[in-house]
């Protein structure tokens, strides 16, 4: 019974009929089996209720597979799956974000703290807690590291959300990051560059005035003022040089892989 349950849900998912396949799942997870095997098809019953739009139904599954302290892959992706869940309006934010900032601490996904962040941040625009979601944003950005499609999701969403708050330098800044990683196959890609490209103009022709404006106001400083001026302006632009220095060996690397 076991055997035929499986083997028949396994051919209901592949031919990709899951909201039939949510039977023969339960009705084996019915019968005696070893933890592992009961661990592994809930978290198949779970992606079978996200993948149908069960949503609270499917993040009790994954929650259950948490506390059965699966194998690392298992955990990781019900966490950021239960995540996505309550994203979607339902579940417990206490647990959910408890449950991301223990896996931020876990060395063991530090080369996964992009995605983290990312998924951080959409429970923040939930709330909405944009300033939040800014944050964990730029953090998503800056520790993507080797997986280029995250890192230009996260610049994406950032820059969206800076144009939409009329932060033109910040958002071009971000749509430039997006350029330099996003798939040419990802949905909208030409109205992306374009938009990009749109953006670049406007930002080098408001950096026009407002160099004509910054000249005016040096030439009123004191010295002591505008050294200290100066300084800064050296100090922005080391910085700035520095990510985009860092950005180009990233689309380098993705490019020679």
């Amino acid at each position: 019974q076991l055997l035929f349950n499986k083997a028949y849900a396994d051919f209901l998912i592949k031919q990709e009929n899951y909201q039939t396949a949510i039977d023969p799942v339960q009705n084996a997870l019915m019968i005696k089996m070893p933890k592992q095997d009961k661990t592994r098809l809930l978290y198949i019953l779970a992606q079978l209720y996200q993948a149908t739009g069960s949503m609270e139904a499917a993040y009790n599954n994954y929650k259950l597979v948490i506390k059965r302290n699966p194998k690392y892959e298992m955990a990781f992706n019900a966490r950021i799956n239960m995540a996505k869940c309550y994203s979607s309006g339902t579940g417990d934010k206490s647990f959910v974000i408890k449950e991301l900032q223990k896996m931020l601490k876990d060395e063991k996904n530090k080369e996964y703290q992009d995605i983290i962040y990312y998924t951080l941040a959409e429970i923040d625009l939930m709330e909405p807690d944009e300033p939040s979601a800014i944050e964990n944003l730029t953090l998503s950005v800056k520790n993507s590291t080797s997986n280029n499609y995250q890192k230009s999701v996260s610049s994406l969403k950032l820059a969206d959300i800076h144009f939409k708050n009329l932060n033109y330098t910040m958002s071009q800044r971000y749509y430039d990051t997006t350029m330099a990683f996003l798939p040419k196959d990802y949905p909208n890609y030409v109205e992306i560059k374009s938009k990009t490209e749109i953006l670049t103009k406007l930002v080098n022709n408001l950096n026009v005035i407002q160099t004509q404006d910054s000249l005016q106001r040096i030439a009123k400083m004191t010295e002591p003022e505008r050294n200290r001026f100066i300084d800064k302006l050296i100090e922005e632009y080391n910085e700035k040089e520095r990510q985009r220095q860092e950005e180009e060996r990233q689309r380098q690397m993705a490019i020679a892989q």
